[in-house]
């Protein structure tokens, strides 16, 4: 199993404030999605492998869940099976983005 590198929330937090390319995939349930999200690309974890055309090659992918184990086993499996190298976990996932950029916040 490939090792995935990880990202914290400051730095996803520094790329998108200065608009560095990147996509931000949440892999959790839509439900999950519905009631908090940060505005990326919702791919469900168990379609991640079948719809791996749809991520770029020209800039880091960054998957995320609720604490992100989830996105280290979907980027895993996207490294490992489909060749992709620039992709990354946000480390502890949309709870961390939530304790660091938003506590008040509500998430799923």
């Amino acid at each position: 199993m490939p090792i995935v590198p990880e990202i914290t929330v400051d730095t996803l937090a520094e790329w998108r404030q200065t608009k560095r390319p990147h996509l931000l995939v949440d892999v959790r349930e839509i439900h999950e999605y519905l009631t908090s999200n940060l505005n990326g690309k919702h791919i469900p974890m168990a379609l991640c492998l079948a719809r791996a055309h749809e991520l770029p090659l020209d800039r880091p992918v960054v998957f995320h869940c609720r604490t992100g184990q989830r996105a280290a086993a979907v980027a895993s499996a996207v490294i490992e099976k489909k060749g992709l190298e620039n992709v990354w976990n946000l480390k502890g996932g949309i709870l961390a983005w939530k304790e660091a950029m938003n506590p008040e916040w509500d998430v799923a």
